[in-house]
């Protein structure tokens, strides 16, 4: 048995949970009802379970139907006709969550069908990429992915055999903003069959739409009719030839301008407690976040020994490069010293070698060989031999002015 559909109340319990999670560990599905209530049914909906709202004739969902950030998908649960109790030829047109689960259940097993190999992530991620988007663009607190589409999903089914490892997410994006337009870059993808990259973008950091038209097979990307004034979120996935989608990138911020004020390019307060998370290179694993190297909010970048970390910051039609941040080490001996620096695409410049011991802001105007450069890199490197001997930076702000 590859599928189990439980057309039960409930869904929101610790128990149903824990179920999901050992049927997941015997290689299967659980698919449950989200409920008839009306209610908004509030949790994660990355678990063990896959939750059904219902709808209409209209897309739209059912008056009925619960909803909110647990559930999955949407299946039609409104005047779907089956067998009937009241005898052994009837047939009823019914309503219910109840019938939009075991649908979506006939889907996950239509899809094993096509491809026994696949595991239940895979099969419900095919679910999840193949659902007609209804409501807010993107995954959102109401339809989750939206309305199952089965011919879609079986389109997005692999045959045995096919490749179903997504390539790497993108990493060194970096984002920056001009008149009604950001331009994002990122890193070449290693991936031997890449077919391209899809920008993703966001108002508030959570709803992400597709900022593409389609597959982008270069390294970059305008993303032009913006709002200048109004911050920007984006994200970027690459896709190769089976279709196989990467994790999302870190995300970036941009804000156009109309030009003569200047932007925030790249700002990190370390804030996600992870370096390579928010983009950074490192060069080995003595660069990490710390809560003891903050100097504000709850984390900071720590380097001990000899060890650096490097971030793509793009400057591409900017002007007045500036590089703000807060610094201190400890322990350092008169021959040791923590280097900041920036990339011109050609050599790195010193902005400052220090030994400080306190906290202290410095901001740097940069010379014009850093702006409007595709390839403008900062570093903070750390000479030194013992663990004890640190350097603890935060609060790191790059800024341009638009040219345009």
């Amino acid at each position: 048995d590859k599928v189990a559909s439980v057309s039960y109340s409930g869904v929101n319990s610790s128990s149903v949970f824990t179920t999901g999670t050992y049927v997941r560990s015997k290689g299967a599905l659980l698919v449950w009802a989200a409920g008839n209530s009306n209610v908004n049914l509030s949790g994660n909906r990355e678990d063990s379970v896959i939750v059904v709202g219902a709808t209409d004739q209209n897309d739209a969902r059912a008056s009925f139907s619960n909803y909110g950030t647990l559930v999955d998908v949407f299946a039609p649960g409104v005047g779907i006709l089956t067998t009937s109790r009241a005898g052994n030829a009837s047939y009823a047109s019914v309503s219910g969550t109840s019938f939009a689960c075991p649908i979506t259940a006939g889907l996950c097993g239509l899809i094993w069908s096509r491809n026994p190999s696949l595991t239940p992530a895979e099969v419900e991620s095919i679910l999840r990429q193949s659902c007609t988007d209804l409501g807010a663009a993107g995954v959102d607190s109401t339809f989750g992915y939206g309305r199952i589409d089965a011919a879609l999903a079986m389109a997005l089914t692999p045959p045995p055999g096919a490749d179903t490892t997504p390539p790497a997410a993108p990493t060194g994006v970096a984002a920056t903003a001009a008149d009604a337009t950001v331009t994002l870059s990122w890193t070449a993808s290693a991936e031997a069959d890449l077919a391209g990259y899809r920008v993703y973008r966001s108002l508030d950091g959570v709803k992400f739409a597709e900022a593409t038209s389609g597959l982008v097979a270069t390294t970059s990307f305008v993303d032009g009719g913006l709002v200048n004034g109004t911050t920007y979120t984006y994200v970027v996935r690459a896709q190769d030839t089976a279709g196989n989608v990467s994790a999302n990138s870190a995300a970036v911020t941009a804000t156009p301008s109309a030009g003569g004020s200047p932007v925030d390019l790249f700002v990190d307060g370390f804030e996600s407690g992870n370096l390579t998370a928010g983009g950074w290179r490192r060069q080995n694993t003595d660069a990490y976040a710390s809560t003891s190297a903050r100097f504000d909010g709850a984390w900071g970048a720590q380097l001990r020994r000899k060890t650096w970390i490097e971030r793509a910051v793009s400057t591409f039609g900017m002007t007045d490069v500036t590089v703000s941040y807060v610094r201190r080490t400890a322990g350092l001996e008169s021959n040791e010293s923590m280097v900041a620096e920036w990339w011109d695409g050609a050599a790195w410049r010193v902005l400052e070698s220090t030994r400080d011991t306190a906290f202290a802001s410095r901001s740097w105007t940069l010379p014009a060989t850093a702006a409007n450069n595709a390839a403008f890199k900062i570093r903070f490197r750390l000479a030194a031999n013992r663990t004890d001997e640190t350097a603890d930076i935060d609060g790191i702000v790059v800024t341009g002015t638009p040219t345009n």
